[in-house]
């Protein structure tokens, strides 16, 4: 008797794209939370800003220093503007809080 032979194995195309699909499924299930709260921490008392720091100001920046040519280096004239109280803080400004 003559017996087909039939092949059985799978082939290494199939064997990758199934341990492929193991290992997003895997990765899928393991990302989601399980946790009924909120993952989010509230900030400090410290690190809250206040509304007086998101009120518009009218702040005076720092000049800056501009040079002509090698020999020669002066300041700029101090910039005037309106911007939050914050924001004059970092750019290192000068502003008037209550008036």
């Amino acid at each position: 008797m003559n017996k087909a032979h039939f092949n059985t194995s799978v082939s290494g195309f199939t064997q990758r794209f199934t341990l492929f699909l193991v290992t997003i499924s895997f990765a899928a299930l393991t990302s989601c939370t399980t946790g009924s709260g909120s993952s989010r921490v509230a900030p400090s008392p410290d690190e809250r800003l206040s509304a007086d720091k998101l009120l518009p100001v009218d702040c005076l920046l720092p000049s800056q220093i501009r040079k002509l040519g090698s020999k020669m280096t002066y300041l700029a004239p101090r910039q005037a503007i309106k911007t939050t109280a914050l924001d004059c803080e970092i750019r290192g400004g000068e502003y008037v809080a209550y008036n």
